[in-house]
Parts: C-alpha cells; sequence; structure tokens
C-alpha cells in the first residue's frame, strides 16, 4: 500500500466533522479521533496477513505486548515466539509506535509500526506502516537488509494464523497445528484427541 492509499484510507474510515474555529493543529486531530468514543489499543488485533498481537497499555501510554506472526523470510527466523512488543502511544491512544525483535535461529531483525487508531461506526483499526531491519553477514549489504510495508489491525481476525488460544506462537507452529488437525480429520475413530503443546 502507497502512502497515497495510506493517506486515502485515513480519510475514507472516517468522514470527521471539523469545527470552523478549531485550530490548524486541531484539524490534524479531529482526522484521526473521534473525541466521543475514543480509541483502545487494548486487547486482541490481526492483521491482513493472519498474524496476531495482545496489546497492554499503561495509563502513561507504555505499550507492552505479544506478537504472533504468520509471516517469516525462513523457517526460524521469528524465533520460536511469541515475540514481545514494547512501544508509546499518546494518552488517548489515537497515534502509536511499537517494535518487535524475531530472535531467529538464523537471524536477527527487528520490526517497527506507527500508526494511527482510527474509531469508526463503534469499530477501532489500526493503520500502520511498518520498517524491518535484519542482520546479514556482510554490514554492507544495505539494500537487503531494509524492507517497508504497511498493516491493516483489526480485532476480527482476516487470515488464519499462529493464534495464543491455540497455543501456536510462530507459522511452524500454525502449520503443524494445521497438519495436526487434517490427520485428525482423516481418522475414522471418535477417540478425542489434543493437539500437544509446544514448550
Amino acid at each position: 500500500m502507497g502512502a497515497f492509499t495510506w493517506i486515502y484510507c485515513l480519510f475514507v474510515f472516517c468522514e470527521p466533522t471539523i469545527d470552523p474555529s478549531s485550530s490548524p493543529t486541531a484539524i490534524v486531530d479531529l482526522v484521526t479521533h473521534d473525541f466521543n468514543t475514543g480509541c483502545n489499543l487494548k486487547g486482541y488485533w490481526y492483521n491482513q496477513r493472519g498474524s496476531e498481537m495482545y496489546l497492554q497499555v499503561s495509563r502513561e501510554g507504555y505499550i507492552k505486548g505479544e506478537y504472533r506472526t504468520a509471516v517469516e523470510f525462513s523457517d526460524g527466523a521469528a524465533g520460536d515466539g511469541p515475540s514481545y512488543i514494547t512501544g508509546w502511544s499518546n494518552m488517548e491512544g489515537t497515534v502509536f509506535g511499537f517494535t518487535v525483535l524475531w530472535d531467529g535461529y538464523n537471524t536477527t531483525s527487528t520490526t517497527s509500526w506507527t500508526g494511527v487508531c482510527v474509531h469508526c461506526d463503534g469499530v477501532d483499526t489500526l493503520t500502520t506502516l511498518w520498517v524491518l531491519h535484519r542482520s546479514v553477514p556482510r554490514q554492507c549489504q544495505e539494500d537487503i537488509t531494509t524492507f517497508t510495508g504497511s498493516d491493516i489491525f483489526t480485532r476480527v481476525e482476516q487470515e488464519q494464523g499462529p493464534r495464543r488460544s491455540d497455543n501456536t506462537n510462530n507459522p511452524r507452529d500454525f502449520k503443524e497445528r494445521l497438519r495436526f488437525l487434517e490427520r485428525n480429520d482423516a481418522r475414522s475413530t471418535d477417540e478425542t484427541t489434543t493437539f500437544p503443546t509446544t514448550t
């Protein structure tokens, strides 16, 4: 999603009513925040890739939580997970930034998201841009160490992926769970089976 599309989305999600007497800086706040209901960052969020995150936010705006990614460069790149989130938001929760360190088997990388929480028609949506940096054997290979993109997080699952409730923390866990469920569906027995937990 390009910058123009991202900016367009901000205005499509909500059509703010702007007070003509408000200052230019107040207009920016009105575009991204519904003063009547606020925007709540706490709880579970899901993006279009199938990733899940759980956020806790202190009264001062400190963000911490867990991230279960549905994508990784190679098997093990995201580590065993979950990966931990740390960041900050303003007091209203309308603008925020957070970072995740991926401590994988064969590489280490970090991703930072920055975005806005938009509240429209009783629905909270996180519209974000992200940048990922990963370590490589030769430090001069900057062109293959930096990636950028965008994510839209909602309270509703958009794609399947690793989930805290399933005890799956990364793409490998998720694939193993799918294989396990497929094997059980293929069995013609009434025995109750449970998905093995990871440690």
